[in-house]
């Protein structure tokens, strides 16, 4: 026999159930019975149908009638069983229970529902707040929730080197969360070296997405392609980077004037003349010099250049530069001296260990390089590896070599980033030994691996299947990630290193590539 408890049970879900159908059912009933007369639906037929002698049908067949109060509280229990305690011509509906009950249990279910959902997400470790869940118009902070979660499961990852664990998170945080800008940075510097329009991609949606962060944008976007040497599409995308990030037009028209040496044309840039008229007049002038240049009509160009006042501090940066690369040396270090308070210092002393160079004066080369290890910085070795890439002696860049053995700098990003100018000038200098002093400092500090620096060597070498520097240059991009360097003393916490200097960079494309440019004969 079974068990009364569970008949109690059964009975109890039974009425359950029959209760929420019933609040609807009867009311209709009712209600039709109110407008249309008629039989009354839920007193018993052959009762006389006067309040408390008449029987209700409508609760038959519950477990319990008494629980039918709940849709009708007509009902009453009297002696004889449960009766309407109403008239059949006063039986009505009560559709503001029915509401009150149905709106309850919606409620009761809603949050039911919320708590659940909740208890899941935050099990699985999302970052969700009760509210986000609760409150319909905040549904949106949920899809940001799981986009931070797979954020920082990417972060964890790249902590143990796990990179294509962290290029899926990355990927479902950057696609769940496109505003995540640094999402998609990282993701787009990982996909760099392996998948470059894949990175491309990337960038280009961050720049439409995120149109605040445009000046970060398209400067790492810049500096990607560089690294791999496509000139074709720098020359195709500065002229947009320059409307992203006007603050910085002289740094985008440079680029512009770069991709078109390497490139040898000048259609580029005529375009950009042609269709850009928001330039300011002073850097519009550097560029109708340029395409002079890149037009071959050097001579006009000189003389362009020579009547030129310039108005901002690459304004006097290209003429003395241009001056220096049309053959013109002295020309050049009389517009130097004349722009000397406005230049950076760097800027000044690179353009004029270029013009001493361009002039043959060797002799003061010598001297500035001295001046310049006299307090060895990063920043110093990398104006001075620059400068020996452009204008190759190797016995001066080895004075640069014995300074550096003598005070080494403490592994860090910045002298990461020496090392590889250090690196790549003794290998177009083709001194081998220094070289190898330089390959030495990159297993202190732990980057890049033994292939790339095998790659590199046979590069420089010329032994190497690959002859593009833009094939090798991206293997010396450093994780953009925070990695830990080695210490003397205890662990320092993990940096992001940074790529090439930039005039490094520079250098390497104009031995490389050639400046496609002939200077006057000396």
């Amino acid at each position: 026999m079974a068990d009364p408890r569970l008949w109690g049970v059964i009975g109890w879900a039974g009425d359950f159930f029959r209760f929420w159908w019933s609040l609807f059912y009867w009311n209709i009933r009712k209600t039709v019975f109110r407008w249309r007369g008629g039989r009354c639906p839920c007193q018993n037929p052959s009762d006389s149908g006067r309040a408390l002698e008449t029987g209700c049908d409508a609760c038959t067949s519950w477990h319990r009638p008494a629980r039918f109060r709940r849709v009708c509280p007509l009902l009453v229990s009297t002696p004889g069983g449960p009766r309407c305690s109403a008239d059949t011509k006063e039986v009505r509906p009560f559709w503001g229970r029915a509401l009150a009950f149905y709106s309850g249990g919606l409620a009761v279910l809603y949050l039911v529902v919320v708590l659940g959902i909740f208890s899941v997400l935050r099990g699985i470790g999302y970052p969700v707040h009760l509210t986000a869940v609760a409150w319909p118009p905040a549904w949106r902070q949920i899809q940001a929730a799981r986009a931070e979660y797979f954020y920082e499961k990417a972060g964890a990852a790249l902590a143990t080197n796990h990179v294509s664990e962290a290029l899926l998170g990355l990927s479902y945080a950057y696609n769940l969360n496109p505003r995540n800008h640094q999402a998609g940075l990282l993701l787009a510097k990982l996909w760099q070296m392996s998948q470059p329009a894949l990175s491309d991609r990337v960038y280009a949606r961050l720049l439409r997405d995120n149109p605040e962060q445009a000046a970060q944008i398209v400067h790492e976007w810049y500096r990607a392609l560089l690294a791999r040497g496509d000139f074709p599409r720098i020359a195709q995308l500065t002229p947009s980077f320059l409307r992203a990030d006007a603050a910085h037009a002289p740094v985008w028209l440079h680029a512009l004037f770069f991709a078109g040496r390497r490139l040898g044309d000048p259609e580029p840039l005529r375009r950009f003349l042609a269709g850009d008229r928001s330039l300011p007049s002073n850097l519009r002038r550097l560029a109708e010099i340029e395409l002079l240049i890149e037009t071959g009509h050097t001579s006009e160009a000189h003389s362009a250049l020579l009547a030129l006042a310039p108005a901002s501090p690459y304004g006097s940066y290209y003429q003395v530069s241009g001056l220096t690369t049309l053959g013109f040396p002295d020309e050049a270090l009389l517009a130097l001296n004349r722009a000397a308070a406005g230049l950076p210092q760097p800027d000044y002393l690179a353009l004029r260990l270029d013009a001493y160079a361009a002039k043959g004066w060797r002799s003061l080369v010598e001297s500035e390089t001295d001046f310049l290890l006299s307090v060895p910085s990063p920043a110093a070795i990398n104006l001075l590896c620059a400068h020996f890439i452009r204008y190759p002696d190797a016995e001066l860049l080895a004075a640069v070599f014995r300074k550096f053995q003598q005070q080494p700098l403490a592994p860090s990003a910045e002298s990461y980033e020496a090392v590889t100018a250090l690196f790549c000038s003794a290998g177009v200098n083709a001194s081998w030994s220094n070289l190898h002093l330089a390959r030495g400092m990159f297993e202190q500090i732990g980057l890049p691996s033994r292939n790339t620096l095998d790659i590199a060597e046979a590069f420089f070498h010329g032994r190497s299947a690959e002859r593009r520097l833009g094939s090798i240059l991206p293997l010396f991009q450093p994780p953009p990630y925070p990695i830990s360097l080695p210490a003397k003393k205890a662990a320092a916490p993990p940096v992001v290193i940074e790529p090439m200097a930039l005039d490094v960079t520079y250098a390497l494309f104009e031995h490389y590539g050639g400046n496609r440019i002939s200077p006057r004969a000396p």
